[in-house]
């Protein structure tokens, strides 16, 4: 087992922006709901997996960050304008290299909420 330490960014959409082509079979509240659940999940998948010791969530949503910013080991950076995902991933890896600059990073989208942290420890050990 890989005894490496990992950085991971998670970018998260501005809730109210996200699964928009969902539009036509979900409205408005029941979207934004829907992707603080998947958000929320993946997070918690993240946070716990062994080999992360830290995480740098980047976020649009207010709301989202203040329950993240909560979670130990987690930093949230908050994104003042949609800048889109690159800019994101890169805010959040410059980030994780200043805050760790050995450990190694990986990038986790915000939308996998049946990603399993010994899943994750798996696929980090093999990186």
């Amino acid at each position: 087992m890989s005894t490496a330490r990992w950085s991971v960014v998670v970018p998260v959409k501005a809730a109210a922006l996200g699964k928009t082509r969902l539009a036509g079979t979900l409205d408005p509240g029941a979207r934004t709901a829907l992707v603080r659940a998947m958000a929320g999940d993946t997070l918690a998948a993240v946070s716990t997996a062994r080999a992360v010791a830290r995480v740098v969530v980047v976020t649009g949503d207010a709301a989202f960050g203040a329950t993240a910013a909560e979670l130990p080991g987690v930093e949230v950076l908050a994104e003042r304008t949609a800048v889109g995902l690159d800019a994101a991933v890169g805010l959040g890896i410059a980030r994780a290299r200043d805050l760790a600059p050995h450990d190694g990073v990986a990038v986790v989208l915000g939308d996998l909420p049946a990603l399993r942290p010994d899943e994750l420890d798996d696929v980090l050990a093999r990186a």
